[in-house]
């Protein structure tokens, strides 16, 4: 195997190329550390927030409004609890053969479901501008988002991201390589 950065190693052949990007580096595991506590802060708020359903109230609002209250906590526990294991674990996994690719999510040793592309256009990765300080920048520049990535394929519409908090040089020298694997065969007419 051979290595961009600590994060992102490949294997080639002559037919194929797989590219692997681990969900954090070992200097990470702070942030790792951080967003366990999180988890688990956060799961101790959602105790308290389902012990007051059964306390006794006046207004019949009340429960409503803890039940909506619930609903959010759920949601947002089952995101950090997404990201807490990615970050240890998880692994983005990118296959190239000729003009088709395929990428994934995997935790631990559960491959995560693929999704193929095939390449329309000669050299359809390309890296992700995000404007500095912007509200995108600072969203998925955040350690426990598991969405979107540094670099991207396809349209502006419905583009694909992958590639979770990559540095600049990582990103260039990755879409530089996922952009010579392709063997997209150019129709002549």
């Amino acid at each position: 195997m051979d290595f961009i950065s600590e994060r992102v190693g490949y294997t080639r052949t002559t037919e194929d190329l797989t590219v692997y990007i681990k969900g954090s580096k070992k200097s990470d595991i702070k942030k790792i550390n951080y967003l366990k506590a999180w988890v688990i802060l956060w799961a101790a708020a959602g105790g308290l927030l389902v012990v007051q359903l059964f306390l006794p109230y006046s207004l019949g609002q009340a429960q409503f409004f803890i039940v909506g209250l619930i609903g959010f906590w759920v949601y947002f526990f089952y995101i950090a609890i997404k990201a807490y294991y990615f970050r240890k674990y998880g692994m983005e996994t990118i296959y190239i053969n000729n003009d088709k690719f395929m990428i994934r999510r995997d935790v631990h040793s559960k491959k995560g479901k693929p999704k193929w592309f095939k390449a329309n256009e000669k050299n359809p990765f390309s890296l992700v501008e995000e404007k500095k300080g912007g509200l995108n920048h600072l969203f998925y520049n955040s350690f426990w988002i598991t969405t979107g990535g540094t670099i991207s394929f396809g349209s502006n519409k419905s583009d694909f991201r992958f590639g979770l908090q990559l540095t600049e040089d990582e990103s260039k020298k990755l879409v530089s390589l996922l952009n010579k694997a392709l063997h997209i065969q150019t129709q002549k007419k």
